[in-house]
This record gives C-alpha cells, structure tokens and sequence, in this order.
C-alpha cells in the first residue's frame, strides 16, 4: 500500500459555472449540490476553487447551505489561466494531504489537467 492510500479522500469542486450556472444569475445546479451533499455524506474532504471575491463565495454557500471543508480562491489580479492555477493548488495544497480522486469543472482544459494527474474528471 502506497503511502498515499493512506491519506484522506477529497473531491473537488468548481464554484462557478459548475456549482452555479455559467451565466450571471448565479442560480444553483441543484443536480451538482446534490453530488457535493453526497461526497460529503461519504466522508470526503470536499475542497471549492472560485474566483478571488471570497467573501461573495461564502455568502453564496451559506445561502444554499453548501458544506465544505476547503475554500480556495484565485489570488487578486492573477491573470494566470485556471488549469494553472489549479494545478498549483493540486501540488501545493492538495497532494500533499489528500488522495483527490475526483474533480467537477465546467472547463475542459482544467478537466484535462485534473486527468493528467489521475483524478477523475467529470463534466458538468
């Protein structure tokens, strides 16, 4: 058994356009809140990346009572492409303590990356 077998299971989710619609109105996927509900249930650490407005994120969870147990946001003013961005999250953050076995994302290159390192990427 590799020592990685060991760690917490995680599963993570995007924020917008994946957990919200991909339009302004922000309405909720209720299907995707359903799976997020789930991975929860089961007892995986469920990890959220957004965009940098934290606080609006938050609100937003609250309101449809989303638990969570990691809220990473884009740094201000980092221009860098998501997939970038999430994949320094993977190495930096998650890898190192969590077996991340699957990731939702509306972006097929961030779903691409996700694939890349093993994870199971799904499309919403």
């Amino acid at each position: 058994m590799s020592r990685k077998d060991e760690f917490e299971k995680a599963t993570v989710f995007d924020w917008h356009g994946t957990l919200t619609k991909n339009d302004r109105s922000e309405k909720p996927r209720k299907n995707m809140l359903n799976k997020v509900e789930k991975a929860d249930k089961e007892g995986d650490v469920v990890v959220l990346t957004s965009s940098p407005d934290k606080e609006h994120v938050e609100d937003w969870l609250k309101d449809h009572d989303v638990e969570y147990d990691k809220l990473v946001t884009r740094p201000k003013g980092d221009k860098e492409p998501d997939y970038r961005i999430k994949e320094q999250l993977l190495k930096k953050d998650l890898e190192p303590e969590y077996k991340v076995t699957e990731a939702y994302d509306d972006k097929r290159r961030n779903r691409k990356m996700f694939k890349e390192h093993g994870i199971k990427a799904k499309k919403v």
